[in-house]
């Protein structure tokens, strides 16, 4: 008690000098506090942002160098499989693979909608000796397989909607248009043979309609080359349904999403230890996440370097105020000292009036940190969606001059309509850990500013200090 006591008497006993350091720490802790907050803000939205957003990665064929080493004009490529898309999505940076198959095929008992107009069907094309109406069906319906219900987007946009039945939702279930369904006189749990084009080593599958769709797009008109070009011979199926075919027997495609943004360096390095052939190459939306999320990286790592310019700058000048009262009061320490004080009692006390000065300054700072917190939040982000929005005017400037267009016209020019929005405000505010993390700086400072003292009290004998008072 006593401790303390002297202490609160030599905060006002030095005014002049305690002021100063007070004025210093209130500014120092209100920095602090505002940079705390923000970044934990910054930091929170930016974790947000990482849950709601997708990175997928697709893989697609890089005909550019396909072209430049091609031999008669035959592009070379190894076209990847089911298997391939199994081995590659079992991975632990991978959270979902997403696959999509897709064939044309022949059902003998189905009408294709546009039959009538076909110009020249494949079936009964007639080019050389070899004859490929005795090697090939003609393919008059297209077969697509999804492994994930939100592939299908011309659902999800309102193009098609089912009006009878469900969408497929087991094994050989389909749906099929409402054009299909009349012209072939097809209903709910009927069902349809379909088969691929090859006569001689053809496979099959039986589907049932599980549900029919409207689709309203024009089903076109004139001639066509084949009716599996109209959306209205459109089988859709799961993509377990269409795997049941080799796997030379229909085209893949797919994407996978990432476990987390930061994964697709290594996720691409991978797949190539798996064996992705050179032919292709991985595309994402990752540009599309860091656009998203520059504002608050950006805030975050502007208050970061803010933070750390003042607890650097603001400790070494705390130390030089620390070093000055220590100078001026070693004659009261060694008196102390040759009056029989412990030196941890006289390092207590110093400690005690730091922790006083400093607890006076937190009190004043959290309230007024609180209220600067988001005025500076917004003037902050303001600046970093102003470097963004040149950033996109640049880019714009430069596809216009390529496409000799003005595209600052055109909504959504560059965007993913898909993607969510870049962040256009942080809410900020003076949480409990919040509060917890500032307190634990102001002790660190407080400790460090009173090392002076201590040091200087465990080094010098009482009668050394009483010789070098002048």
């Amino acid at each position: 008690m006593y401790i303390i006591k002297n202490a609160v008497k030599n905060l006002m006993r030095n005014k002049g000098r305690n002021i100063l350091t007070g004025i210093l720490l209130f500014f120092m802790l209100t920095a602090i506090c505002v940079s705390v907050v923000i970044e934990s803000a910054s930091q929170k939205m930016s974790e947000v942002y990482k849950d709601q957003f997708e990175i997928t990665a697709t893989l697609k064929v890089d005909y550019h160098s396909l072209i430049g080493t091609a031999q008669n004009f035959v592009l070379d490529f190894q076209e990847l499989t089911a298997d391939d898309f199994r081995l590659y999505a079992d991975s632990g940076h991978i959270k979902n693979c997403i696959t999509f198959g897709s064939n044309a095929m022949y059902a003998p008992a189905i009408t294709a909608i546009g039959a009538e107009n076909e110009s020249n069907s494949f079936g009964g094309l007639q080019i050389t000796s070899d004859g490929y109406s005795e090697q090939y069906y003609n393919a008059n319906l297209s077969v697509y397989g999804y492994s994930d219900v939100m592939q299908l987007t011309d659902f999800i946009e309102g193009n098609r909607k089912i009006i009878s039945g469900s969408i497929f939702s087991a094994l050989n279930e389909c749906i099929i248009s409402e054009e299909l369904a009349k012209q072939n006189g097809l209903n709910i749990g009927d069902s349809i043979e379909m088969n691929t084009v090859e006569r001689a080593d053809n496979e099959t599958l039986t589907l049932m309609v599980s549900g029919i769709y409207s689709d309203v797009r024009p089903s076109g008109g004139g001639f066509i080359i084949s009716s599996t070009q109209l959306p209205a011979n459109d089988v859709l199926v799961s993509f377990d349904t269409i795997a049941q075919l080799s796997s030379d027997k229909y085209g893949v495609d797919g994407s996978f999403i990432l476990s987390d943004p930061g994964k697709l360096d290594a996720f691409t390095q991978e797949l190539k230890s798996k064996g992705l052939p050179d032919a292709y190459y991985i595309s994402s939306n990752n540009e599309d996440y860091l656009q998203a999320v520059a504002p608050a990286e950006g805030l975050s790592g502007i208050i970061r370097i803010f933070m750390i310019v003042v607890l650097v700058l603001g400790s070494g000048i705390l130390l030089f105020l620390s070093l000055i009262a220590v100078r001026e009061r070693k004659y009261e320490i060694g008196i102390l000292r040759a009056r029989g004080m412990a030196k941890g009692k006289i390092a207590v006390q110093f400690l005690t009036e730091n922790l006083l000065l400093v607890a006076i300054c937190l009190v004043v700072s959290l309230s007024t940190g609180a209220v600067c917190a988001q005025p500076v939040s917004d003037k902050l982000l303001e600046n970093e969606l102003a470097k963004i929005e040149q950033h996109d005017k640049n880019r714009t400037d430069q596809f216009s001059d390529i496409f000799s267009m003005d595209l600052t016209q055109t909504p959504n020019f560059g965007q993913n309509a898909g993607d969510i929005s870049p962040i256009t405000k942080i809410e900020v505010s003076l949480s409990g850990s919040n509060i917890f993390t500032i307190v634990l700086i102001s002790l660190i400072l407080c400790v460090f500013t009173s090392a002076v003292g201590v040091i200087y009290i465990s080094k010098r004998e009482p009668m050394r200090i009483l010789m070098e008072r002048n």
